[in-house]
């Protein structure tokens, strides 16, 4: 450009500065986007940083982790004007901690440290929320879902159940959606028999005042938190006296008019994706399936995607609620988003509720939903199947299951054969063979075989304890050869290199030095 005559503009330095944030994992790209940002703040720079430029450059920071750097941009930027803080600005900040956070934990921490480590970046995102809505109350600043997901993703990294709770409030006060769970800590929410979440909130938010809605950290003294801030003023709704929000629109131009509206935001699938999540962590079905109902129906018009899809199927898992689990995979509406995952969640409802009769019956309908859906079973699928049935210890189910499961043993063989298979797929299927093997096995010992079919069980059997030790063996036998090509590899190199310096000793001086310069000309 300088070559050209041509002057960088303000799209130039926004090119640049997103290209350095693309490639932050490269050694100095941070130093660099820091002195190209600054350099934008001399008296004679011609292009003076806006709101764009800082977020590129924010993004640089966050990816690179380093904190430090990145309050220094956003110290410098106005309260007002075309450099002041927007959505974008707002999300990478809050993203920036939530990742630094989740970076900095380490396995020598005790659960008091993690947890104390993760509550202090909630709370300074809980302080940047505050700001957030004070701008948004007053017309000067857009809250999209973007900003929404991001804060409630920092909220529930927190150990807090009280942080868990705040992501409701945070889409009623943003998005206008009533809650279907009454408040944590709220005579209401004892009322509906919510509290305690589990055994581990149980023992680990066993301390609490009844009177405070912030309780302690695991092992933290009542005493510590007698003089602090009650937690979830944050996110209490928009006081519809002072300023009435209007409806979002579906598209907004970004232009400077951005600043002069407040409007609600309207929910996507993240937003239904956060609200399963914190129910999920609440050990709240009713909600999630009302969120689900309310953010699906016409309303909003929502279509779930794999990531709603399969929250829900996590939220039923921990119901045990495999009866409604297996309706949910056989409506038409989401036979687009079978996975080998939704089967294994599935899976996994069924082997949570074990002892209802239904959990065998419909764990078989949901092996013939797999059957229909995915061009090849699934290995841990159906080692699950076997774990429940065998769990069970019911002659009948029993014989029923090994029957059905008979179907798949060529799929496994193929996939067991094949190259490039995972290798918690093969072992996986070395379970399943052992399992199958293993429930054949008592049956006989017990004698609960008809004497006529007893040979072919017994073949059954044998057939499936060959599998799994020919699956071991040949896992074994890899292992083997890889660690061979690596050496055969390793010696190569070593040969390789021992005869290039041999050859470059051989050669005349002039010659070496003509040579090392031209690949030093070739590096440059």
């Amino acid at each position: 450009m300088k070559k050209r005559a041509q002057r960088p503009d303000a799209v130039t330095y926004t090119i640049i500065l997103r290209g350095l944030a693309h490639n932050a994992h490269i050694r100095q790209s941070l130093e660099k986007a820091l002195a190209l940002y600054h350099s934008m703040h001399a008296e004679n720079s011609p292009i003076k940083p806006t709101v764009v430029h800082a977020n590129a450059a924010l993004k640089v920071c966050a990816r690179r982790n380093d904190m430090d750097a990145l309050w220094g941009i956003v110290a410098k930027m106005p309260e007002k004007g075309t450099g002041a803080p927007d959505a974008v600005t707002f999300t990478t900040i809050l993203n920036a901690i939530r990742e630094d956070a989740l970076m900095q934990l380490s396995e020598d921490q005790s659960k008091e440290e993690i947890a104390e480590q993760l509550d202090k970046s909630v709370t300074d995102g809980r302080r940047i929320w505050i700001d957030i809505v004070k701008l948004w109350r007053r017309g000067e600043l857009w809250i999209d879902d973007k900003l929404v997901s991001t804060m409630g993703r920092l909220l529930l990294i927190g150990y807090r159940p009280q942080d868990w709770d705040d992501v409701l409030s945070m889409v009623q006060q943003t998005m206008a959606i009533s809650r279907f769970l009454p408040r944590h800590g709220t005579a209401d929410r004892r009322a509906h028999g919510l509290e305690p979440l589990d055994a581990e909130s149980r023992s680990s938010y066993a301390l609490r005042k009844e009177d405070v809605t912030r309780e302690p950290l695991p092992g933290q003294d009542l005493s510590d938190i007698a003089d602090m801030d009650i937690r979830g003023d944050e996110f209490l709704p928009v006081d519809h006296n002072a300023s009435t929000p209007a409806p979002a629109p579906a598209y907004r131009p970004e232009t400077d008019a951005r600043r002069n509206s407040f409007a609600y935001t309207i929910p996507t699938n993240r937003t239904l994706s956060l609200l399963l999540e914190a129910c999920l962590k609440l050990v709240a079905k009713k909600p999630a399936q009302d969120y689900w109902t309310l953010l699906t129906s016409p309303k909003y018009g929502l279509q779930p995607d794999s990531d709603n899809f399969h929250m829900y199927l996590r939220i039923l898992r921990q119901a045990r609620a495999s009866t409604e689990t297996l309706h949910l995979l056989m409506s038409s509406s989401f036979t687009r988003l079978h996975l080998p995952k939704t089967f294994r969640i599935a899976m996994s409802a069924c082997g949570r509720n074990l002892r209802s009769p239904r959990a065998v019956k419909d764990a078989e309908q949901m092996l013939d939903l797999m059957a229909a859906s995915l061009r090849s079973p699934d290995p841990r699928t159906l080692l699950a199947f076997m774990h429940l049935v065998a769990a069970r210890d019911h002659r009948d189910e029993q014989l029923a299951a090994l029957e059905r499961v008979a179907r798949f043993d060529g799929a496994l063989a193929v996939i067991a054969a094949s190259e490039g298979v995972e290798v918690d797929e093969k072992q996986a299927i070395d379970g399943y063979y052992q399992r199958v093997a293993g429930v054949i096995g008592r049956l006989l010992r017990e004698g609960l075989v008809e004497e006529k079919h007893r040979e072919y069980w017994e073949g059954r059997r044998r057939k499936y304890e060959y599998a799994a030790g020919h699956a071991r063996t040949e896992r074994a036998r890899r292992r083997v050869d890889d660690r061979r090509l690596r050496v055969a590899r390793n010696v190569r190199m070593r040969r390789g290199d021992r005869f290039y310096e041999d050859y470059r000793a051989s050669l005349p001086e002039k010659e070496r030095e003509e040579r090392a310069s031209v690949r030093v000309r070739g590096h440059r």
